[in-house]
């Protein structure tokens, strides 16, 4: 229950009193005790982690679903590349669809984090690269658990059931995943005091409501228009996109590589994606080294400048280093699975 206290009168708009947050308001999600700050931060952790096994574990079943339904390679690896293309924009068939509702838990949980954390850099840094861990790890348990699954029900149907078993763990969610965005629980603590009475209390963001054609504009032009003008967005985009796509090829090469050429049993080829889940736990642990190595070296000379607030870029230099790993990385896989050196399958 909302009570008089709740409303803050030092600022009006045309005789509106606005609802903001007391300094120690509990409801605050910069207030939150640090047990449901983590527990939030799981939350969005386990939505990333089971949107994205899903986009992976149709590769383990492609083979069999492929004669299941008479069509080639390139019809049967659709099911993989449309998911993904999902991510991103959104039109098609119920496999694009499904990757389109998977989409929110990508977006959504750096901006959860953001708004957990917002003054607090170092632990919004440490929630995001955990959080992003499991975006990233997803795919790779997909596949482990997906060739067992495939191997021993020998319908590639099952795998596409697999995530559908998965997706329960996240109805809960439903129910246990608080709004973390300031301005909506505002909205809905003057909701509940124009309930009570107070038919003047209205939210900062209820007095500046945006029509559809300036929601389109913020929320898909501005975007775009960004990607297109700032230099800055689309060579992180690229990276991104390449990165990521070069991640998903790794599902499709892998099963060519070492059941096809080395033999290995179908159920073990998952076992190979645990050596890309091993380098990223070696990308994560070095996370606060990393960040107190960029603070010594470059938060001086900012902090000389006068600047209060280091620039996001700050740490950029520190990232970019890390950068070389790919090539150097697929270097080695290319040149290590030609069938006439048939290298031990461990080197790839």
């Amino acid at each position: 229950m909302a009570s008089g206290t709740d409303l803050q009168r030092a600022s009006k708009s045309l005789d509106n009193e606005i609802v903001v947050f007391t300094p120690d308001d509990p409801e605050d999600p910069r207030n939150w005790t640090s047990g449901k700050k983590h527990r939030v931060i799981a939350l969005i952790c386990l939505l990333a982690f089971v949107g994205v096994f899903g986009s992976s574990v149709y590769a383990t079943g492609e083979g069999q679903i492929r004669r299941l339904y008479g069509v080639n390679e390139d019809i049967a690896s659709t099911g993989l590349t449309v998911y993904v293309l999902g991510f991103g924009f959104a039109p098609l068939i119920f496999r694009f669809f499904t990757g389109c509702c998977a989409a929110c838990s990508l977006n959504n949980g750096t901006g959860v984090a953001a708004d957990i954390y917002p003054n607090d850099l170092h632990a919004l840094g440490r929630s995001i690269t955990v959080f992003a861990f499991c975006a990233l790890s997803g795919p790779c348990f997909g596949t482990l658990v997906g060739f067992f699954v495939a191997a021993h029900s020998g319908n590639g149907l099952w795998v596409v059931r697999l995530h559908l078993f998965m997706s329960v763990a996240c109805i809960p969610l439903v129910f246990l995943l608080p709004e973390t965005y300031a301005p909506k629980i505002l909205e809905k603590r003057a909701a509940g005091l124009r309930k009570e009475g107070q038919q003047n209390a209205r939210a900062a963001h209820e007095l500046h409501s945006k029509s559809t054609v300036q929601l389109l504009q913020g929320h898909i032009v501005r975007p775009l228009a960004m990607i297109v003008r700032e230099p800055i967005v689309q060579g992180a985009a690229m990276w991104v996109s390449l990165a990521y796509g070069i991640i998903y090829l790794f599902f499709e090469a892998y099963p060519v590589v070492f059941i096809d050429q080395h033999n290995i049993p179908f159920q073990y080829c998952g076992l190979m994606f645990l050596g890309i889940l091993f380098g990223m736990l070696l990308a994560i642990l070095p996370y606060t080294f990393l960040v107190n190595m960029s603070d010594r070296i470059f938060l001086p000379g900012i902090e000389r400048r006068g600047v209060a607030t280091p620039p996001v870029e700050s740490r950029l230099k520190v990232v970019v280093s890390a950068c070389i790993l790919m090539p150097i990385s697929l270097f080695w896989f290319a040149w290590s699975v030609f069938e006439m050196y048939l290298l031990n399958q461990t080197i790839p």
